[in-house]
């Protein structure tokens, strides 16, 4: 990485598919919310027009990783 990069990585113990989905994909909501706000944080820190009610927060197993990954979908086609 060069200077002024910046890489976030989440570590948790090995659980369930189910016990991890449904902790990743809180009813609150407050995974998805923290996930969406980096689009935020990308706009107000690179002047960008990101569009967080454009996207949605998905999150899954990996089973072949053995690692959860949440991704921020676009819903536009």
């Amino acid at each position: 990485m060069d200077s002024g990069e910046f890489f976030l990585l989440g570590i948790d113990l090995q659980k369930p598919k189910p016990i991890l989905e449904a902790a990743y994909n809180d009813s609150q909501g407050v995974t998805a919310t923290f996930n969406l706000n980096m689009l935020d944080h990308i706009n107000w820190l690179y002047n960008g027009n990101f569009n967080t009610m454009q996207f949605e927060h998905w999150a899954f197993y990996n089973e072949t990783e053995n690692q959860i990954e949440m991704h921020l979908r676009s819903k536009q086609q």
